[in-house]
């Protein structure tokens, strides 16, 4: 498609040089234009004989250049065999592989883990991890593709299909990043995000083709999406190991292969692990109770998971008949008391060693947290109770802090954010159950 746009623009650009030339001298400036081209360009010409093989020409030219993303080197391949096979090429570029890996999209570097990669590269890695429930190296896609490719592509009619069933799943993927906001699609990638977990793609790559095919159903796909979500969550917020993560998932993908229920193998998988089994137990709701109650969450986590589990408590406190808000991507974690907070909240007196442990262990709890606006944040500052309570009245139109300002009229100390914290965990069980959820 570029070589045949690149043509069209030179020769258009001859044409419009060449009715500008003297009528009398056309073959004379025509015949030094090639004297140039000949002399001062240099050419690589490659003339094909009958029978010469030019996707094989292509694999060693580029063997040693530049290099090529897998992508490249799997479109040539494909169609290698299916010029074997006698399907029409010209087809099968422009109305299966241009229409899908021909954005540019596919070509972007994105962030996984501590390495950008191409999309398109990260995509071959998890598809073929789904495709042979086996952990695919990013360093080895091509091989490992045309290995899958020779067990299946054995005629014109399963070239076709693998390449149908590759550019379908390609669509999959590709969807994960234009998810409808508001949907809990949306929200499990976008706290997939967060979590910098990704080696959950090959399983809900499955899961949705499970659902295209009416395997199961969406209500049913949710099941699965809460249930990988709330171990994910639950771990991350005990801060538990997360090196087996691959061997996990591939578990998980080996138990739904072929499974008349995925989901419920999804859920039985993850309630399997013991305690004593620290790489993949799923924690109860009295250790997640336990952790979100008396850790100090600030310091404990990254911010912008902290930040997640706030945001999760402002969609539990919305009901039925409240008006669903999008939540600004920009929201500032603020501490209700002040870290530097003995100016402005002192302890009552008389003093205590005592009591001021108890501040500074309290100071960090998910009870003393809340979500502001960046404009917001630098207003509140170190001032009192009082002061700060009527700013959040005035200002802020977050659930959070409407239920913290009538929540708490008068007082905000150690005994409240003991209360607080309490029911903030209660509702992030809720959001995220544990093991004790329905297979």
């Amino acid at each position: 498609m570029l070589v045949s746009k690149a043509w069209e623009f030179f020769e258009h650009s001859l044409q419009e040089w060449a009715s500008e030339l003297p009528v009398d001298r056309v073959d004379e400036y025509f015949d030094a234009l090639r004297d140039t081209l000949y002399e001062q360009l240099l050419f690589v010409v490659i003339e094909l004989q009958p029978g010469d093989n030019p996707q094989g020409i292509f694999e060693s030219l580029n063997a040693q250049g530049e290099r090529l993303l897998a992508i490249d080197l799997v479109k040539n391949h494909v169609f290698r065999s299916a010029k074997t096979f006698g399907l029409d090429l010209d087809k099968l570029d422009s109305e299966v592989w241009q229409a899908t890996f021909g954005e540019p999209w596919w070509r972007e570097n994105t962030k996984q883990g501590r390495y950008l990669r191409p999309r398109a590269e990260l995509f071959l890695m998890h598809w073929l991890t789904e495709k042979t429930n086996s952990e695919i190296s990013a360093t080895g896609l091509f091989v490992e593709f045309s290995r899958l490719f020779g067990t299946y592509a054995t005629t014109p009619e399963s070239v076709r299909a693998f390449t149908d069933d590759l550019v379908s799943d390609a669509k999959i993927y590709r969807s994960f990043h234009a998810l409808e906001e508001g949907t809990k699609e949306r929200l499990f990638f976008s706290r997939r995000d967060v979590l910098d977990i990704s080696v959950v793609y090959p399983v809900a790559m499955r899961l949705w083709r499970s659902m295209q095919q009416e395997k199961i159903s969406r209500n049913r796909l949710h099941d699965a999406l809460t249930a990988l979500e709330s171990w994910l969550v639950r771990r991350m917020t005990l801060r538990l190991t997360t090196k087996n993560y691959n061997r996990i998932m591939l578990d998980l993908l080996k138990a739904t292969h072929g499974a008349a229920d995925p989901v419920g193998s999804i859920i039985g998988h993850l309630k399997s692990f013991d305690q004593e089994t620290t790489s993949g137990w799923w924690p109860t709701d009295e250790a997640f109770l336990n952790h979100l109650t008396t850790r100090d969450l600030y310091k404990w986590l990254p911010q912008a998971r902290v930040r997640m589990l706030l945001k999760a408590v402002e969609a539990r406190l919305f009901s039925s008949k409240t008006e669903k808000l999008i939540l600004p991507a920009k929201l500032s974690i603020e501490h209700i008391i002040p870290q530097t907070w003995k100016n402005t909240w002192p302890l009552p007196t008389p003093t205590s060693p005592e009591a001021e442990d108890s501040r500074k262990e309290h100071l960090h709890r998910i009870g003393n947290l809340t979500l502001v606006t960046s404009s917001l944040n630098p207003s509140l500052g170190n001032d009192p109770w009082e002061s700060k309570r009527k700013e959040l009245s005035k200002h802020s139109a977050l659930r959070l802090n409407a239920h913290l300002v009538s929540d708490y009229p008068s007082v905000f100390d150690e005994s409240t954010i003991d209360e607080r914290s309490a029911s903030m965990a209660e509702l992030l069980i809720k959001e995220w159950p544990g093991p004790h959820m329905n297979q």
